[in-house]
C-alpha cells in the first residue's frame, strides 16, 4: 500500500540528516526522518571516531543552538605538516586566516546524541526509526520510497521531496564514480607526553598520512596505509602498536604512553555526478565520500546542508521538489563540491603516488609554503572555510 505524505522525507539520520531536519523545521517544514538504525543510540565503531570541524560548521551548529563546550569540543588552533624521510615542514596558524581557531574536534557519537536531543523537542520532526530504505524512485511528481519497518512491515509512501543523506549512502546511485585507494585507516585514542593545546599534526609517509587531532582522551589518531601494514598494526599488543608509531611519525608529539582499542575501515571515495534529480536530493556522505586526508568531508556534506536550506526557504510557500529547486542547489554547489574533492584526492594521491620525483616536489611545496606568507594564508583558510569562502 502506498500512502501520499506531506512532509519532506530525510533517509539517514546521523549528524548530516539530523542537521537538515533542525534546518528546516526551524523555516517551518515537516520533517520525517527514516532512521535503518535504533535511534536511541549508535553503537558502531563509527561512534568511537573523531570529527573535525571547521569554525564555519560550527556556526551552523551554533544556528540550531550547539556550542563547542557542550560536547567538551576541542580547538585545533594550528597544524604542523611534514613528510617522512624528507626534507620540508610547515605550521599553519589559524591566525594566517584570520580567526582565532580552525575549527574544534568532538566526539562522533557526542555530536550525533546531541543532534538527536534537540531533534526530540521539535514538534515539525517525526522520526520512524528501525526503517531500512530499500529504494528510492524519483519522477516529476513525486518520489516514491519503499522501505522495511521493524514494526510494520515493508511499507511504500510518495513524497514531494527525498533527501538522501549520511544513511542513505548505500542506496545505489548509477551515476555515482567511486574510487578505491587500495588503502585502510585505522582509527584510535593516543595519549602523549608532548601533545599541546590546540596542536594537530598531519605527516605524510609513502603509504598516506597520518594525523595526530586534539581530543578530549588526548590525540586522535588516523594512521591511513596498506591494507596489509594496517592489518599487521590492529594485531600488535599496545607497547608494540606504540612503537611502531613512534618510528613512523617521530618524536614531534613527544612519547607515545597509550592507545585504546582500534579500529579499521577502508578508504573508498564516492562522488554523485547529479546529486539533485526527479525530486531526490543527495547531500553529505551520500552525494560525496572523501578520503580523510583534509578532514574535509562533514565540512562539504554541512555546506550541502545550508545551501539546501536556502533553497527551499521558508516552509508552506512553494513545492520543495520543484525542478527549479532542485537545478538552483545542484548549479549552486557544483564548483565547492568538484574542487574540494578534487583537491582532497590530489592529497591523497600526491605525496604516495610512486612516482620519481614526486615526494621532492612533495617537500618543496611544504617548504615554499612555510617561506611564503601569501600560500600560507591561503591554505589556512582553506581549512577553515573550505573552497566556498
Amino acid at each position: 500500500m502506498t500512502r501520499i505524505m506531506d512532509y519532506i522525507h530525510i533517509i539517514g539520520g546521523g549528524p548530516a540528516g539530523c542537521c537538515m531536519a533542525l534546518l528546516l523545521a526551524q523555516q517551518g517544514w515537516p520533517i520525517l526522518i527514516l532512521e535503518a538504525g535504533d535511534w536511541s543510540a549508535e553503537l558502531t565503531a563509527k561512534s568511537e571516531r573523531t570529527l573535525a570541524l571547521s569554525q564555519s560548521s560550527w556556526d551552523v551548529l551554533a544556528e540550531i543552538g550547539i556550542a563547542p563546550h557542550e560536547l567538551n569540543a576541542q580547538a585545533i588552533r594550528s597544524i604542523h605538516v611534514s613528510q617522512r624521510g624528507m626534507p620540508g615542514q610547515v605550521l599553519l596558524s589559524a591566525e594566517d586566516a584570520g580567526k582565532q581557531v580552525f575549527g574544534y574536534t568532538v566526539s562522533y557519537q557526542l555530536l550525533l546524541m546531541g543532534l538527536r536531543k534537540k531533534i526530540q523537542s521539535q514538534s515539525l520532526i517525526t522520526v520512524q526509526a528501525n526503517s531500512r530504505v530499500l529504494s528510492i524512485e524519483g519522477s516529476s511528481s513525486a518520489a516514491r520510497i519503499s522501505y522495511q519497518s521493524a514494526s510494520s512491515g515493508k511499507q511504500s509512501v510518495l513524497s514531494a521531496l527525498s533527501i538522501i543523506a549520511d544513511g542513505g549512502a548505500e542506496i545505489d546511485d548509477p551515476r555515482a564514480l567511486n574510487w578505491s585507494y587500495g588503502t585502510e585507516a585505522l582509527s584510535c585514542q593516543i595519549t602523549s607526553t608532548g601533545a599541546k593545546d590546540g596542536l594537530a599534526w598531519e605527516r605524510f609517509t609513502p603509504e598516506g598520512p597520518i594525523a595526530l587531532l586534539p581530543s578530549a582522551k588526548g590525540l586522535a589518531l588516523i594512521w591511513t596505509g596498506s591494507s596489509r601494514r594496517i592489518e599487521d598494526l590492529c594485531k600488535l599488543d599496545d607497547p608494540a602498536f606504540l612503537s611502531a608509531l613512534q618510528d613512523w611519525f617521530g618524536d614531534r608529539a613527544g612519547c607515545f604512553v597509550s592507545a585504546s582499542p582500534r579500529h579499521r575501515y577502508p578508504l573508498k571515495s564516492r562522488f554523485s555526478l547529479r546529486p539533485a534529480q526527479h525530486r531526490v536530493i543527495r547531500i553529505a556522505n551520500a552525494a560525496q565520500t572523501l578520503h580523510p586526508v583534509a578532514g574535509q568531508g562533514f565540512n562539504l556534506g554541512l555546506r550541502d546542508v545550508v545551501r539546501l536550506r536556502d533553497c527551499l526557504g521558508r516552509g508552506q510557500t512553494q513545492d520543495p521538489g520543484h525542478a527549479s529547486i532542485l537545478e538552483l542547489f545542484s548549479t549552486s554547489r557544483r564548483a565547492d563540491r568538484w574542487l574540494t574533492g578534487g583537491l582532497t584526492h590530489l592529497l591523497a594521491q600526491g605525496f604516495t603516488f610512486p612516482l620519481p620525483g614526486l615526494r621532492s616536489l612533495g617537500s618543496c611545496a611544504l617548504s615554499a609554503m612555510d617561506l611564503t606568507p601569501y600560500l600560507r594564508d591561503r591554505f589556512a583558510r582553506l581549512m577553515s572555510d573550505g573552497l566556498a569562502a
